[in-house]
């Protein structure tokens, strides 16, 4: 009987031996579906009120605040925690957020989508190991003023600075070749865009109603496309007075004239929305050239004859 107790110990020692050393998988604070596939999960951590995902490369994502543990209106993003580099910021993870005092990581990479979405943060520094932004990141950020890029981005993402009505002034650094559709929409103080000579498009709606003064602008000769609606509401597009507003690598962006009838100046090889809201009922158009998306919409145009047949 005595031998029995002592083998019934023993199973049940091993037992808990075994047992302590089953270590159940960490629950992902930002969704596993977002991972790049190139890293796992490993633990998810709290430092100074904000909360972090850490991955099997030895590098963090902050997805958020803690808010037992978070205070004040400043929040500061380590380059490292626990010995992680934190080089990512998770798809909404400081959404509304109160703070007006940011600071990221020297080493950030990406930043998710709506990251900063209606956050009262009142100037940014974009470090210049950011590469990707995703949509709509400070979108209603309202109190925001000042921005000033890093040289990693290469495209502004749809409404990343949408309705940010505080914001003066806008200089995109060398290397970005694209500005997207809404980047900076219903930006009712923006005064002032520098365009790098790397820009090759403008995206839809991108300034539109911008600007409650004089919008100091000039498009670079690099620019061969611009969407529908790009500066529609803006005083500087109001201020171009010429039959034909070209800009840009011959760039239509348009018609100011009176004819019903018009025939587009050879040296145009892209058509923006040039026509929108004119009496134009017949365009001739010259060879090889390209259209924007919805180029034709609200306009009354009935007959478009193409040299290139």
């Amino acid at each position: 009987m005595k031998r029995f107790f002592v083998l019934l110990l023993c199973v049940l020692l091993l037992a808990v031996s075994l047992f302590a050393c089953v270590r159940e998988e960490p629950e992902p604070l930002w969704p596993e579906e977002t991972f790049d596939g190139e890293r796992t999960l490993t633990d998810s951590i709290t430092v100074s009120g904000v909360n972090y995902n850490l991955f099997s490369d030895k590098t963090a994502d902050a997805v958020g605040i803690d808010g037992d543990s978070f205070s004040g209106t400043a929040l500061r993003l380590p380059d490292a925690v626990s010995g992680y580099a934190v080089t990512g910021i998770a798809n909404g993870a400081f959404q509304g957020l109160a703070v007006t005092e940011l600071t990221l990581p020297g080493g950030l990479l990406r930043m998710g989508d709506t990251a900063f979405r209606q956050s009262g943060i009142k100037s940014l520094t974009l470090p210049d190991s950011l590469a990707q932004v995703g949509e709509d990141a400070f979108d209603g950020c309202r109190a925001l003023k000042e921005v000033r890029f890093g040289k990693g981005l290469t495209e502004i993402p749809l409404g990343m600075f949408y309705g940010c009505v505080s914001l003066e002034e806008v200089v995109l650094p060398e290397g970005v070749t694209r500005v997207g559709e809404e980047a900076f929409s219903k930006c009712d103080a923006l005064k002032k865009v520098t365009l790098p000579a790397t820009l090759r498009e403008i995206g839809p709606y991108a300034f539109w109603s911008t600007g409650t003064e004089d919008l100091v602008f000039a498009i670079p000769e690099s620019v061969a496309a611009i969407g529908a609606g790009a500066f529609r509401e803006t005083a500087w597009l109001d201020g171009q007075t010429e039959a034909f507003v070209i800009v840009g690598d011959g760039v239509l962006l348009r018609y100011n004239g009176s004819e019903t009838e018009v025939a587009v100046p050879d040296d145009v090889k892209y058509l923006s929305d040039a026509f929108a809201g004119t009496q134009v009922k017949k365009v001739i158009l010259p060879g090889g050239i390209r259209e924007c998306e919805n180029a034709w919409e609200e306009t009354r145009v009935a007959e478009i004859i193409r040299a290139d047949g």
